[in-house]
């Protein structure tokens, strides 16, 4: 009987095996949540297979919005509104202006 690590050992590399496959993580990636495929990248990093868990990550990152944790493009934040009035013009004191 082989001891609880060993069985967790031989299913952490048999999940590394079949999600290191493209073609599963193109049809599922972007289906996934952020938290998901951290998950799955930490399970695939942990196993040796560092570029199956990026991959992973990119794929998902290609799915995900702006402002998402993986998100592919980058977004401008958004300008600081320029105020309607100056606000010296405010005070009104001549040494301010």
């Amino acid at each position: 009987m082989m001891s609880t690590t060993d069985q967790v050992t031989q299913a952490v590399q048999q999940f590394a095996a079949a999600f290191s496959d493209q073609g599963l993580a193109r049809e599922l990636a972007g289906g996934f949540s952020c938290t998901e495929v951290e998950a799955i990248f930490a399970v695939l990093h942990t196993a040796g297979a560092a570029e199956a868990a990026q991959m992973w990550v990119e794929i998902h990152a290609e799915h995900d919005e702006p402002g998402d944790q993986h998100s592919a493009t980058e977004t401008e934040p958004e300008p600081y509104p320029e105020p309607m009035v100056d606000p010296m013009d405010l005070l009104q004191c001549d040494s301010c202006q």
